[in-house]
């Protein structure tokens, strides 16, 4: 009988999924000597930090730890505290006084917050880590308020970043699927499969995505070589990437560009700028497209899957996709009224 029942239990661990084996934060201790948060964990795995107004918040998936509290003596730092924020995640949360910067270095059973910089291989000493040798931790993700280049999706392990300068995934949603155009009849709205043309009689349907902003640089998504660039009365001037695997990227609105054809230019380069409204649109804003082969596709079920593990994110999302229905209720209406005033 007990040769069944041992049978039986190993049974039943074998079919637990492995999301149920989550990780677990041990310790978290504070390096006054190098303003740096240390948090000791069992793998856990480490999302994209989200940053507020004197407040830096690490969500940590597959994680689950008590609740803790550190008060701080430090010019910069006032305290850390920690908390299950769902049954999937930890939030740690670390206060500021003023505005702050930070970098993270990160690897399997630590997560280091340097503020505001990390040194290269930092050695964290051994009674933090509970174990009598020092461990050398090699920076994996960096990032500040000044300097941080936010990414919208991946495709076949390539991050694609947002192509405008300075421009955050928040920033990018308000400007894009969350903006509401002054012009928007003949603007329309900005989401990819809206609405265009169908004030002037012959409507079609939107094959990408508009952010609304001026007097910006445009940037590479990925690195990729020019196969197009070119000036018309609809696009104003505009600028089309190869990136490889059928993948394409293209810009749309530009004012300017440094750019030729055959120029291979590295992600993040400066391929153009928005300096007012070109071509067919009323407002400053770049029309941006993805494309696999010669088929434009929707970048927002790719944003999600990338940002899935970020509640805030995704609940922007949510919000703004409620919002779009209402938008697209409120147009037809002043299209409709728009063809009744010109008859």
């Amino acid at each position: 009988m007990n040769f069944y029942l041992k049978l039986l239990f190993l049974n039943i661990l074998i079919t637990l999924p492995f999301s149920s084996l989550a990780g677990q934060i041990t310790d978290i201790d504070i390096d006054h000597d190098t303003a740096s948060i240390i948090i000791n964990h069992q793998s856990c795995d480490l999302s994209r930090p989200i940053e507020e107004s004197r407040k830096l918040i690490l969500p940590l998936y597959n994680c689950t730890a008590k609740k803790g509290i550190k008060q701080i003596s430090h010019p910069l730092l006032k305290k850390v505290h920690w908390a299950q924020h769902n049954k999937h995640a930890v939030w740690v949360v670390m206060t500021f006084k003023h505005d702050y910067q930070f970098e993270i270095q990160n690897s399997l059973l630590q997560t280091i917050v340097c503020i505001p910089k990390c040194i290269e291989n930092i050695t964290v000493p051994s009674s933090s880590l509970g174990v009598k040798k020092a461990l050398s931790v090699p920076p994996t993700i960096v990032s500040s308020k000044t300097d941080i280049a936010d990414f919208m999706f991946k495709i076949n392990d390539t991050a694609f970043q947002i192509p405008l300068e300075d421009v955050s995934i928040d920033e990018f949603l308000d400007l894009s699927i969350g903006h509401l155009p002054k012009a928007v009849v003949q603007d329309g709205l900005p989401h990819f499969g809206s609405k265009r043309d169908d004030w002037k009689g012959h409507e079609r349907k939107h094959q990408g995505y508009d952010i609304y902003k001026n007097n910006v640089d445009v940037l590479a998504t990925a690195e990729g070589v020019v196969t197009k660039v070119v000036r018309n009365d609809m696009a104003g001037l505009y600028v089309k990437l190869r990136h490889g695997g059928g993948i394409y990227t293209v810009y749309v609105h530009l004012t300017s560009t440094p750019l030729k054809r055959g120029k291979r230019v590295k992600q993040g380069e400066i391929i153009g700028r928005i300096d007012g409204a070109s071509g067919n649109a009323v407002a400053p804003q770049l029309h941006f497209e993805i494309k696999l082969g010669k088929t434009s596709i929707d970048p927002l079920p790719l944003i999600e899957n990338y940002y899935q593990n970020d509640i805030r994110i995704t609940n922007k999302i949510k919000l703004y996709k409620n919002k779009i229905s209402k938008y697209i209720e409120y147009r037809d209406q002043q299209v409709q009224a728009y063809l009744k005033a010109k008859k």
